[in-house]
């Protein structure tokens, strides 16, 4: 899941400097790398918290959906208050800084929305995904080992057998 979500992050970034024509230099790679590592940051934290939550007995009869809502809720104000610090930084550098520096900031700028959105929506929509599914499959497992073990009860021991 936050592979997917880093693809995403890097595809935007990619898509945007295209678009407008931004040419893709050192300076370039440097945000991109700088946005990777913001978003692993971001998709951390939420998945920590997602961790922490599975753990709590107050959470365990909730489904995937629920907890992962449960845990977005809890994060989300870190995770926005965050983005707007470093947005508003980068922005007042944009402002005063030279053109050589504005090249850097706009794919960061960039970086950074998609980094917070793929974090919040996308990272931990796949989660669930792919949680459930394995929590389906554990489930059939448990079933079909429990029938398993009610077939050879039954059959293991002949006094139990009707004789006529």
């Amino acid at each position: 899941a936050a592979i997917v979500a880093l693809l995403h992050d890097v595809l935007i970034m990619c898509a945007m400097v295209i678009i407008c024509r931004i040419q893709i230099n050192s300076s370039f790679i440097a945000a991109l790398i700088t946005i990777i590592g913001y978003s692993i940051n971001n998709t951390i934290v939420i998945f920590d918290r997602i961790r922490e939550n599975l753990r709590k007995e107050e959470y365990r009869k909730t489904t995937n959906a629920e907890m992962l809502d449960i845990s977005i809720k809890q994060t989300l104000t870190r995770t926005i208050y965050t983005s707007l610090t470093t947005i508003l930084s980068v922005a007042l550098l944009a402002i005063i800084g030279v053109s050589s520096i504005r090249e850097f900031l706009f794919p960061i700028i960039i970086g950074l929305f998609a980094g917070t959105y793929s974090s919040i929506f996308i990272s931990g929509s796949i989660w669930s995904f792919i949680y459930k599914k394995d929590k389906d499959k554990r489930l059939q497992k448990r079933i079909a080992d429990e029938k398993n073990k009610l077939k050879k009860n039954n059959t293991d021991n002949p006094d139990d057998k009707i004789v006529v």
